[in-house]
């Protein structure tokens, strides 16, 4: 009589791996073999998307004592969160789960109150802050502190009042300048920011700045002159096409010595040119 040899865990859980987009297979499959439960719930729970809906019904599954959630790749925290009732509960276990992307949204705030609920997460590295009101830069940096490994930083829709100063660290409010290799700014305040990351010193190696306007350019001149020679990427999409405004582009980019690819996106096109930017904008630098 043969005996049937057993296929080792790992082969098991590499087979599962393949289903990972298939979330109704998988939940039989959790259903056949209590080994196959941890990989499977793994790949259910890879994206964890938190709001007033689901909150509750999630943090009833984190306090259960045979909850074999352990993990995300990508989790989301929406604002809304902050009013229901479980949510200092829940916000307590999110950390443990090492996500390595976070999405904070639609948060019409940004204060210390806020900043308190939100845990540390050392396992971030990629940060997405989008539609968030921020009155004080000081509470931007509070924020950065909780993400250590943080190297992608996404700042959409993200607005501050107007002439806001600039906020120099103190010992309540320590600056953090992280190591970014990827600086996004999109659909909000690009000066503000900028400027502000400037005085911190947060260089990166790709920045993105979308619909950049002309009163935006000064401080992008900084910026490059400043960590020029990190950078290896620029894109830049703007609502304006002129000569004037391409010609300002040209003499920030000026600045720059060190070999990079530049993409510029122009309203109303659909086309893209790639190529080194300094001979994109060789035209308008001898104007």
């Amino acid at each position: 009589m043969k005996t049937k040899i057993p296929i080792p865990n790992e082969l098991q859980d590499r087979i599962l791996d393949f289903l990972h987009n298939h979330s109704h297979t998988l939940k039989v499959c959790a259903l056949v073999c209590k080994a196959w439960v941890p990989t499977t719930r793994y790949h259910l729970f890879s994206n964890i998307i938190l709001g007033p809906r689901n909150a509750n019904s999630i943090a009833e599954i984190f306090e259960n004592s045979d909850c074999t959630i352990r993990r995300c790749i990508h989790l989301e925290i929406w604002a809304v969160l902050l009013w229901v009732r479980t949510a200092a509960k829940l916000l307590r276990y999110l950390p443990n789960l090492t996500p390595s992307s976070l999405v904070l949204g639609n948060w019409p705030f940004l204060d210390q109150r806020a900043i308190e609920i939100l845990a540390p997460f050392p396992s971030v590295e990629h940060l997405l802050l989008e539609h968030m009101w921020i009155d004080d830069l000081h509470h931007l940096d509070n924020v950065l502190v909780r993400f250590p490994k943080i190297r992608k930083l996404h700042m959409k829709d993200c607005s501050l009042p107007d002439n806001t100063p600039y906020a120099p660290s103190t010992r309540d409010h320590p600056s953090f300048t992280p190591r970014l290799h990827f600086l996004k700014i999109s659909n909000g305040q690009i000066k503000p920011f900028l400027r502000h990351f400037v005085k911190r010193q947060i260089s990166t190696n790709v920045l993105s700045l979308k619909y950049l306007r002309h009163s935006d350019v000064s401080v992008v001149g900084k910026y490059f002159s400043m960590f020029g020679s990190m950078l290896q990427e620029i894109r830049i999409k703007s609502r304006s096409g002129s000569d004037q405004f391409l010609g300002a582009i040209g003499s920030v980019l000026s600045v720059l010595t060190s070999s990079y690819f530049f993409f510029f996106h122009q309203r109303s096109s659909v086309m893209t040119e790639t190529c080194n930017a300094l001979q994109l904008c060789n035209p308008y630098l001898s104007m």
